[in-house]
């Protein structure tokens, strides 16, 4: 069967695919600041098709049970439109988004579109056999379905706090 972007089970494993490099130049989180916020993602060819392809090949054995790419918005919007499409909550530390290269501000984790990235969710029961069968693509576990529909996101299990003074909400462009 087809998978789709929304979460199905509470309790399965949200999966980071893809290294975050932490780019905001060009992104919606630029547009709603109105200021130019430094350099644009690039794609990385070579990884991005390896990625894919292992992808493609784990969705066709039955180990991904949702999969949404990261693109407008970043990793927040993917995690929420996938939790709300699911009717359910999330558990998250954006620390393990993470490369280990270098470390990234909470905007930059959760608002960045570096490109050829994916949420994805696995049952437990898949969760050593997908590991395995994405290689080494970069592969981030950062959380948990929940059945609440809170959306819990934090850093290092600390509160991720982003000051909406920050964020005019009353400048966000309409979807319409």
């Amino acid at each position: 069967g087809a998978v789709t972007a929304d979460f199905k089970n509470a309790g399965d494993i949200i999966f980071v695919l893809g290294d975050t490099l932490g780019e905001l130049g060009g992104t919606i989180l630029e547009k709603v600041l109105d200021r130019h916020l430094a350099e644009c993602p690039k794609v990385d060819t070579e990884t991005a098709l390896a990625r894919y392809r292992l992808l493609h090949r784990a969705m066709h054995r039955g180990l991904v049970a949702s999969c949404h790419d990261i693109s407008d918005g970043g990793l927040v919007v993917a995690l929420a439109e996938s939790a709300l499409g699911g009717g359910l909550g999330i558990d998250v530390d954006i620390l393990h988004v993470q490369s280990g290269e270098k470390a990234r501000s909470d905007l930059q984790l959760l608002f960045c579109e570096t490109p050829s990235r994916f949420v994805v969710s696995v049952k437990p029961e898949h969760e050593e056999e997908f590991i395995r069968s994405m290689g080494d693509t970069g592969v981030f576990r950062i959380g948990l379905t929940v059945e609440t529909t809170i959306l819990r996101c934090t850093r290092d299990r600390k509160s991720t706090r982003l000051n909406s003074s920050h964020i005019p909400l009353s400048r966000m462009p309409s979807s319409a």
